[in-house]
């Protein structure tokens, strides 16, 4: 046989092992996708309400000569939040085989219904694909061959891609079909042998959800609520590729950010037992995005391993500073509605001190004065009986003195949180048994006051709160004001309930107060 049928040859069997390793993985691999979507599913064209314009460039096993490399670079955004317009380009090189593609994108979403995030999303993509072998680094002993003189062989197809995803609120289903043309890339040079390159539709299957936790606010329950800031996201995911008569590939996903973008992952392919480390940031809207695949296979040893890099910019929309500005001004009007109901309630504090200094006298903080005053004076006689002089002849009871005059300042500061309540219609809510409030006569007395609220939902909770606590409490309404009382503890006399008050506002209620109420 001559040596150039010998060739031709291993020419037509070098051509059949690149299609049968070409069907196995005709699509170009990234280890980032699930930070771009936009990758993997014409459906995810403008999924974002930015554009945004990415690069990302792979190199699998670096440091081997001829190791596959895979780049992108792809531009992507949202119109009148229905229509998304993109366009992607990819360029795969392994070895002799080289592939560029290139492709217009286009999305359309129908909203399901109005809840938050329910809709499906049809994507399609339309471009061309041209797949190149290239000889001319193949070392022979005799380059007179024409195969070899040729250099390299040029092939082109149109190609298309059809995705779909459905979303409902943090959750996401894709599935997209790369290559659904199925057509052949045809290689043909000056009537030398022909030979075709079969592309194979590809399904590409992709879930996740995102786990959001919120910061938390005080409401005026003093109650932790959630707000719409979100402080960081826990997101598994999985994709599943299949291309029928080849491995298929599955990732387990799992990725961790914050509201900054500062994000890690990590993945799994357990088709080859492999990892995959990611990493990203953002600095004023530029992310830049790391992944380190560590493989198990015989390669590892000698190559520096597999990295890829991601860098995207985003740019914001008029609307969206818009919305941020409509949010904010939101947010401030929340704030200030807030601060309102604070001040009304001070205001409302203020008008009942008012009424208690028009007190009729001999009133509940006459007595009280008349009691403070009694003490004070009887700690002076005791003084006076005990006064003792120095060699010099002066009498020492000044630290006695200065005793004596911080009492009188507590005591003058305790009136300040006394509230008398004479002739208003004050009732306790007690619980019947089936969990129903009924109105009882309330008794004179001295109640210590831990809260005060406008809604009786509030009131039920704080008793709740505090029966979790080990603290028994109950309702006070006063049906003229139309305010509920949360007390604690009830006295016949006043003393023993200041000095309760006392006690408690040094404990986690600070703002108590003492309710004297007669009929």
């Amino acid at each position: 046989m001559k040596m150039k049928n010998i060739r031709n040859i291993l020419v037509v069997i070098l051509f059949l092992v690149i299609a049968k390793i070409g069907m196995a993985q005709q699509e170009p691999m990234f280890n980032l996708y699930h930070q771009n979507l936009f990758l993997l599913n014409p459906a995810n064209t403008g999924d974002q309400d930015f554009m945004q314009v990415f690069f990302d460039t792979r190199k699998q096993w670096s440091g081997i000569e001829g190791a596959p490399s895979t780049s992108a670079f792809g531009i992507h955004d949202s119109f009148n939040d229905k229509v998304g317009l993109g366009m992607l380009i990819t360029s795969d090189k392994a070895g002799m085989i080289e592939r560029l593609s290139g492709s217009l994108n286009y999305s359309y979403k129908l909203r399901i219904s109005d809840a938050k995030r329910h809709f499906i999303t049809f994507g399609l993509g339309l471009g061309f694909l041209e797949n190149k072998i290239d000889f001319s680094g193949v070392r022979a002993t005799d380059y007179s061959d024409p195969v070899f003189a040729l250099g390299s062989y040029d092939g082109f197809a149109f190609d298309a891609r059809f995705g779909l995803k459905y979303d409902f609120k943090d959750f996401e289903f894709a599935a997209s079909i790369p290559q659904i043309l199925d057509n052949d890339i045809n290689y043909n040079r000056n009537g030398y042998n022909e030979y075709d390159f079969a592309l194979k539709r590809h399904y590409v299957f992709f879930t996740s959800y995102n786990f959001r936790f919120f910061e938390k606010e005080m409401n005026e329950n003093m109650e932790k609520v959630k707000t719409d800031n979100e402080r960081f996201y826990i997101k598994p995911s999985l994709l599943y590729k299949l291309l029928p008569g080849a491995p298929s590939q599955l990732d387990i996903n799992l990725v961790v950010g914050n509201s900054n973008d500062q994000w890690a992952g990590v993945t799994y392919r357990p088709t080859n037992n492999s990892f995959v480390i990611a990493a990203g940031i953002n600095v004023y809207n530029l992310n830049i995005a790391y992944a380190y695949q560590i493989a198990n296979t015989p390669l590892t040893m000698y190559s520096n391993g597999t990295h890829e890099v991601m860098i995207s910019y985003k740019f914001k929309k008029a609307k969206e500073e818009e919305d941020n500005l409509n949010k904010d001004l939101m947010n401030l009007m929340e704030n200030q509605k807030n601060m309102k109901g604070q001040l009304d309630n001070l205001n409302k504090s203020v008008d009942e001190l008012k009424e208690n200094s028009k007190e009729k006298p001999g009133g509940a903080l006459e007595m009280l004065e008349q009691e403070l005053k009694s003490e004070i004076d009887s700690l002076r006689n005791q003084i006076n009986g005990k006064k003792t002089t120095n060699a010099d002849g002066s009498v020492i009871f000044e630290s006695d003195n200065d005793h004596i005059n911080r009492l009188q300042k507590e005591l003058d500061e305790l009136k300040k949180y006394v509230l008398q309540i004479t002739g208003e219609d004050v009732v306790e809510l007690k619980s019947d048994g089936n969990n129903n409030l009924v109105e009882t006569p309330l008794e004179n007395g001295n109640y210590v006051i831990i809260y005060s609220f406008r809604k009786l939902d509030y009131a039920k909770r704080a008793v709740k709160m505090t029966a979790e606590k080990g603290i028994k409490s109950s309702i006070l309404y006063n049906k003229d004001r139309k305010w509920y009382y949360i007390y604690t503890y009830k006295y016949d006399d006043l003393q023993p309930a200041l000095e309760k008050m006392r006690e408690t506002r040094k404990g986690e209620y600070s703002d108590s107060w003492v309710h004297i109420y007669k009929k």
